[in-house]
């Protein structure tokens, strides 16, 4: 039998228990607005992992992804390996604050070479994090 759907003022009441443990008690209210739970996330990490660096030169296939920032947010590039059934996560940089994005794309150019086989680059589209 399906959950009953919940009234306007049960909905109104739920939004201002989750603002009072936000805003008033610190609480954290885990994957409120989020689109990949934290669990999900967390079950992802190996504590084993050595990443690569970007003089190494690995054998596999790999995907890069690269999200731009300038003065507020970082740019990041991230380097995931194709292991059977799985993606793993092999290179993490973050550069400082106010890098010039062509310091940012010869880094990946970087990767690209000494890493051999890259199959993509994706970069994020949802607008510069200035």
């Amino acid at each position: 039998m399906a959950d009953k759907p919940l009234s306007l003022k049960e909905l109104y009441n739920l939004a201002r228990i989750v603002k009072v443990l936000v805003e008033l008690e610190a609480e954290f209210v885990e994957d409120l607005d989020s689109w990949l739970p934290y669990d999900l996330i967390s079950s992802c990490i190996d504590p084993l992992l050595e990443p690569y660096s970007l003089e190494d030169e690995p054998r596999g296939e790999f995907y890069i992804g690269v999200d731009l920032g300038k003065h507020v947010d970082y740019s990041v590039v991230a380097v995931v390996m194709h292991e059977g059934a799985k993606l793993k996560l092999v290179h993490l940089h973050r550069f400082p604050l106010k890098t010039p994005y062509a310091n940012v794309i010869g880094y990946v150019k970087a990767l690209c070479k000494n890493y051999h086989r890259v199959k993509a680059v994706y970069v994020d589209q949802t607008g510069v994090g200035e």
